[in-house]
């Protein structure tokens, strides 16, 4: 009961953060479909959408590429935008002390977090993401064949942004100096978030972001337990 107290209150004050995502990837999401609508009804891409391009890219050129930059932008800003509100603001409010020292493990207030945040992405993101899709496959609105590796791929680029969660969070909890080791959470997330853009294959960039989210976790996890608040 405690950790869905927690849970709790860590969504109704992370609430903010999940609208401001869905509304600004809603926005210009629509904008971003209706105009790409108009430019795919031509026919010649009608005729052969698989010969547009060669090789893999992430959200590989159709009529849904053109939201990648917008989700890849709203997936990084919440990312950095959660981590702040979670394990930053605390510090600058001096509340850290009073969220600890309570008849609840630490383990329990840190999974409440985490478990928010994946959440927080889930709908915030992914719920946006999924209704823009489902509008895209619609009969009508686009002359071209979409498969679920398109719908796929938009799922990796939510993922991205956990990444940045997670090594905001991990710089946030430092107690190193910003000129030492502090920053490298940030450094180490921001080259997990890009280096799975130019891989070759799909799988190649799932491993790179999965092995990226195993070491900042288990970092953050141990810091946040054994740090001294």
């Amino acid at each position: 009961m405690k950790f869905f107290a927690l849970l709790k209150k860590e969504l109704r004050e992370c609430l903010p953060c999940l609208l401001l995502a869905f509304l600004v990837f809603m926005f210009f999401g629509v904008m971003i479909i209706r105009l790409s609508s108009n430019y795919y009804s031509n026919d010649r891409w009608h005729e052969e959408p698989d010969s547009v391009i060669s090789g893999h890219t992430f959200l590989r050129q159709n009529p849904l590429s053109d939201l990648a930059p917008l989700l890849l932008f709203c997936s990084a800003g919440l990312g950095l935008l959660l981590g702040a509100m979670q394990f930053w603001l605390p510090f600058f409010q001096k509340t850290w002390a009073f969220s600890l020292h309570r008849s609840v493990r630490r383990s329990t207030v840190l999974w409440a977090k985490f478990t928010a945040a994946v959440l927080i992405f889930t709908v915030g993101l992914g719920t946006g993401w999924t209704l823009l899709y489902s509008y895209a496959v619609r009969p009508g609105v686009f002359f071209w064949s979409f498969t679920l590796r398109t719908f796929a791929e938009g799922w990796i680029f939510i993922l991205l942004g956990l990444v940045v969660y997670f090594g905001a969070a991990l710089t946030g909890l430092s107690g190193a100096r910003w000129y030492t080791t502090r920053i490298f959470g940030l450094v180490f997330a921001a080259w997990i978030f890009f280096l799975p853009l130019s891989t070759e294959t799909l799988t190649g960039g799932i491993l790179i972001i999965l092995l990226g989210l195993l070491i900042l976790v288990s970092q953050t996890i141990d810091l946040f337990l054994n740090r001294e608040f």
